[in-house]
């Protein structure tokens, strides 16, 4: 509640009194501003909070929420399905009012995709400058703020088994049936599915990987990571280049 107040005395004050209603949004909101993402807080708590106290605004504006689920509804959902259906709900409501406060209340009638776009990356971490969406082996997910794409893809080219054990102590990635997944399957097919608080499960086409641990119930560990820190593994050497000086003519 403490980074709430952080908002600005005014933009607070109508936060609070909507916590009853609409709490995870405002919490959200929180949450960017203490990652130092104030602006995008803002937007977000003003736009919920005008709509919030404006139920049939949305006619002016040209669109419904409903619209805005239809076209990105299912995308959020692999995004963020991991953490729960209460983090979709969350990151929609954050998106609209986000979208709201920065296109239709400054006269942009209708949905703009780019808009959209550039919203749903403002609300999940990311900035003009740096996106936190990137597909990773064919799967979108959501990277943490100041990690990308080809940071992720250049770990996963380099990555031996040393490197996996850093990212998680039981080492390499396992299938349900104990069988450990090779390095080259894992640079080819891995992917990374956000669980929360800066988790990943590893995945491949779909499927958990596993430590290869059981828990007290016989069921296997899934394997999680971090990616806010990722280390850089060392560059394979590049090869020796072939001195053709004594070959034969």
């Amino acid at each position: 509640m403490g980074d709430l107040a952080q908002l600005g005395e005014d933009v607070a004050e109508q936060a609070y009194e909507q916590l009853g209603l609409d709490g995870a949004v405002y919490a959200h909101s929180a949450a960017l501003m203490a990652a130092g993402a104030q602006s995008v807080a803002q937007d977000i708590v003003r736009g919920m909070v005008h709509l919030d106290e404006n139920q049939d605004v949305m006619r002016v504006y040209g669109f419904t929420r409903r619209e805005l689920v239809d076209g990105w509804g299912e995308r959020i959902r692999r995004l963020v399905g991991g953490m729960g259906e209460d983090s979709w709900n969350t990151i929609v409501d954050s998106t609209l009012a986000h979208y709201v406060e920065t296109q239709s209340r400054r006269g942009r009638p209708g949905l703009n995709r780019a808009a959209v776009e550039r919203s749903l990356n403002a609300v999940l971490g990311g900035t003009d400058q740096s996106s936190v969406l990137a597909t990773i082996n064919g799967q979108e997910t959501v990277l943490p703020t100041g990690v990308d794409e080809e940071r992720v893809e250049a770990w996963l080219d380099n990555a031996g088994e040393q490197e996996w054990a850093r990212l998680n102590p039981a080492g390499m990635p396992r299938y349900l049936n104990g069988e450990v997944a090779t390095l080259a399957q894992l640079r080819r097919f891995a992917q990374f599915q956000l669980i929360g608080g800066g988790e990943y499960l590893v995945q491949m086409d779909g499927m958990d990987l596993t430590t290869g641990v059981q828990d007290g119930m016989g069921h296997f560990q899934r394997y999680i990571v971090r990616l806010d820190d990722l280390p850089t593994p060392p560059r394979a050497p590049a090869p020796t280049p072939l001195d053709l000086s004594m070959a034969p003519l």
